[in-house]
């Protein structure tokens, strides 16, 4: 007699339990001093003037974008974010989620070819295997082996089979860059497409603009995505690339095509954290401060266990002095990489950062990036 689905269910939990990894909702984001969000700008909790909400305007939109869901405004949103990232058009979303689970089935056909770093968001892969290409990938940020995947993939590959190479620009829990730059002249010679996922590089690195800009290869990318809910603070997501792109992900993309318009409030929200991501460069500023007080190049450093100590007992000694940290386990991350991710803030003091650093008592590492 086959199983009961529900009692199914209960052993798949009561697993997660025994070994520490049932995931749970936490009641309250911030109980301390925040190292654990990505509002690496603190724009999450700035107010919001008054006047925002002052102009009449819907709640929501009531269909997706092709129905009843697109108006001027949201298009001259998407315009702002095309001439501030330094692209011929943008395009918005509702989450990065969203885009990044639907954006691969437009751009690709059942037997093109996507080649994706080991360590990219589960998002990114998601999206890869909807899509229904062949789907590789190569070793983090390792150009050699990246080169040999391309030239064996150029070399069989038929007439009409496109290759996209898949890769963030700053991930997420190591903080570690991929070398873009170097990608891209990688992908150029074997004929291949560089997508760019800028989640945590915009509003973080350089400019705030992204590692795609600022190395100067924007222009030289497919398509590069920018979700809005990490140093901008809001919700949301815009691809940018051509206009030819833009057309395709409005054709063919699922995850855009049949998704309710983003509520008007919200776009006005978006377009004052753009606004305030233009103006206020004291705030990225402040975070290279930081960064440069912690001794780290990105606002993103994993910390390990001491030996015999499980992260879950090291993250509520660490809560308990008043830092308000979370445990990345598994599946989140490889078994045995369990580690406190810390995320640094422009808002963060250097007296807070000493304090959590003595606190850790470990030197960051950036070296584990097998991750699922």
């Amino acid at each position: 007699m086959l199983p009961h689905l529900t009692e199914r269910w209960r052993v798949q939990l009561e697993d997660r339990r025994k070994t520490g990894t049932l995931r749970r909702l936490p009641l309250t984001a911030h109980r301390g001093i925040d190292f654990a969000s990505n509002d690496y700008l603190g724009l999450a909790r700035d107010p919001l003037p008054e006047w925002l909400f002052q102009t009449p305007s819907y709640s929501g939109t009531t269909g997706s974008r092709l129905l009843t869901g697109n108006c001027e405004t949201t298009e001259a949103l998407e315009a702002q974010w095309a001439t501030y990232l330094e692209g011929e058009c943008a395009l918005l979303f509702a989450s990065g989620y969203a885009l990044n689970s639907g954006i691969f089935s437009a751009l690709c056909q059942r037997d093109d070819i996507l080649l994706v770093d080991e360590a990219a968001h589960a998002s990114l892969k998601a999206g890869c295997r909807l899509s229904r290409a062949s789907l590789y990938y190569f070793r983090h940020n390792d150009l050699e082996y990246l080169e040999k995947k391309l030239l064996r993939l150029h070399k069989h590959r038929k007439p009409h089979q496109a290759i996209l190479l898949v890769v963030e620009s700053l991930y997420s829990m190591d903080g570690d860059m991929a070398p873009l730059e170097k990608m891209v002249k990688l992908a150029e010679l074997y004929d291949a497409h560089m997508v760019v996922d800028e989640a945590h590089a915009l509003g973080t690195l350089g400019t705030g603009r992204g590692l795609s800009v600022d190395e100067g290869v924007a222009a030289r990318c497919l398509a590069r995505i920018y979700p809005l809910g990490k140093a901008l603070g809001c919700q949301g997501a815009v691809v940018v690339g051509s206009t030819l792109l833009r057309e395709m992900v409005v054709n063919f993309c699922p995850s855009f095509i049949y998704t309710t318009g983003m509520s008007p409030i919200l776009q006005q929200v978006i377009a004052y954290r753009l606004h305030q991501l233009q103006t206020e460069g004291h705030r990225i500023v402040q975070l290279h401060s930081n960064m440069l007080h912690a001794q780290v190049t990105t606002p993103i450093v994993s910390f390990f266990p001491p030996m015999g100590l499980s992260v879950q007992a090291w993250t509520q000694q660490v809560q308990q002095q008043g830092f308000w940290v979370v445990p990345i386990v598994s599946p989140t991350v490889q078994q045995g990489t369990e580690r406190i991710r810390v995320c640094l803030h422009a808002d963060h003091t250097h007296e807070q950062i000493n304090a959590l650093w003595k606190l850790l008592q470990r030197k960051p590492s950036s070296t584990l990036t097998d991750f699922v």
